[in-house]
């Protein structure tokens, strides 16, 4: 019963809206949808893919016919728009026939579908494996800012040619991928979104000994320079004293005196280099006796003291 009262209702409404639903454009519309469609083309063959895009599509708006959608899914081509142009192309060949159809728009119809299955192989596509923790919550990804679906841990990508902007989201762990693609390639992307592991004794920073010898060696090695150095200027001092008393070798008693302090001083002096090279020897050895230190792993350390010197060893 309520069907019958209801649809001689929908009838009536339906037979009063279709001359709005189906109006077809007026003359003038018609004329303005012409003139873009020549000034679009006249840009096409300039260059000017974008200005000529956004003529077919005000003509488009204006006709709604499988000709000027054809138009627009050839400009949307042309700039590499291949996700929109397909899509202008599918419902170009979904536009039912028209009464009676003009063999322009059947020809458009067939073209828009050749170009539908042709692009359908030059559309690039990222595949984006997801890696992360079991109780981790479900991955999330976003292409140049619009978000995309993914089936459990992996996303197909449907994407046009060029550079895009990757962003996965996993809890509180994100991660962004910059990639480029080409005109029909096929790539792959691993992605890990795990929360890293604590840190281990094993991974803890490691430590570094210092042999006492680097210090001791080096310390006599300056002490003796130094004192090797000053002693043998001032022996060197007394000999030109001597030369100046002297003569033929033979030298007089009161400069005895100052042959003794020299010879004191040219000893002390000797003995002093020779204590720096010792020295020098004892700090290279420490240096090569210092290192990282192994945790838990058997060493030998040398040492030198107030009370002596000897070996210290951990095992």
């Amino acid at each position: 019963m309520i069907s019958r009262r209801i649809g001689p209702r929908l009838i009536v409404a339906f037979v009063l809206l279709a001359p709005v639903a189906l109006a077809a454009p007026t003359p003038a519309e018609k004329e303005t949808a012409r003139r873009l469609v020549r000034e679009g083309r006249t840009k096409v063959k300039a260059g000017d893919i974008r200005g000529a895009l956004e003529d077919f599509k005000a003509a488009h708006e204006v006709m709604n016919v499988p000709a000027t959608g054809l138009e627009v899914g050839r400009a949307q081509r042309r700039l590499g728009k291949l996700l929109e142009a397909r899509d202008t192309f599918l419902s170009v060949q979904r536009m039912p026939p028209a009464k009676p159809d003009p063999p322009a728009f059947r020809k458009a119809r067939a073209l828009a579908k050749q170009l539908a299955n042709e692009l359908k192989r030059d559309i690039p596509t990222i595949t984006v494996r997801i890696e992360t923790d079991d109780d981790a919550p479900p991955p999330e990804v976003t292409v140049d800012g619009i978000s995309a679906p993914v089936t459990g841990k992996e996303a197909l990508l449907s994407v046009n040619p060029g550079k895009h902007t990757i962003v996965l989201k996993s809890g509180e762990l994100k991660e962004t991928r910059d990639v480029e693609v080409s005109k029909g390639e096929n790539q792959t992307l691993e992605v890990l979104l795990r929360k890293p592991p604590p840190p281990s004794s094993a991974d803890a920073e490691p430590r570094y000994y210092t042999s006492p010898l680097v210090y001791v060696g080096f310390t006599l090695a300056g002490a003796g320079l130094v004192t090797g150095a000053a002693t043998g200027l001032m022996a060197l001092s007394r000999r030109s004293e001597l030369d100046e008393e002297c003569v033929d070798s033979r030298c007089p008693p009161r400069t005895h005196g100052l042959i003794d302090g020299g010879e004191d001083l040219a000893l002390v002096s000797t003995l002093g280099f020779a204590v720096g090279l010792v020295g020098a020897g004892l700090g290279v050895w420490g240096l090569t006796l210092s290192g990282e230190e192994e945790t838990g792993a058997a060493s030998t350390r040398f040492f030198v003291g107030l009370g002596g010197a000897g070996l210290k060893g951990s095992f």
